[in-house]
């Protein structure tokens, strides 16, 4: 393959990238909902999507709801981020207040 098709080839593999990537932002959902108890997610869940059209993310406890935030702040393809943490009190690894407050400090 030739130097300039080489380059050309490149480019069009970025910009599929960055197509992928931007699909991939903006599905990206703006409430992030954690609760040890999937009972409690489900009906929630339920009322964001119909209510207020949101689509919300899930996560069973404290520590993965954080990992989950601190990932959504790392993109680098769009400015999408969580509107809303809505989370239960008591929950094993980590409960719903020490991870508000994880979440808290690395807001910007």
């Amino acid at each position: 393959m030739e130097p300039a098709q080489q380059a050309a080839a490149s480019d069009s593999d970025d910009e599929e990238q960055k197509d992928q990537d931007s699909e991939q932002c903006c599905s990206q959902a703006e409430v992030l909902l954690f609760d040890d108890q999937p009972f409690n997610l489900m009906p929630l869940e339920l009322i964001i999507q119909g209510k207020f059209h949101k689509k919300c993310d899930k996560a069973e406890n404290g520590q993965i709801a954080v990992e989950m935030y601190l990932a959504s702040m790392q993109k680098t393809c769009c400015e999408q981020r969580y509107r809303a943490v809505l989370t239960d009190i008591q929950m094993p690894i980590l409960d719903g207040i020490s991870a508000s407050i994880l979440i808290f400090k690395h807001q910007e």
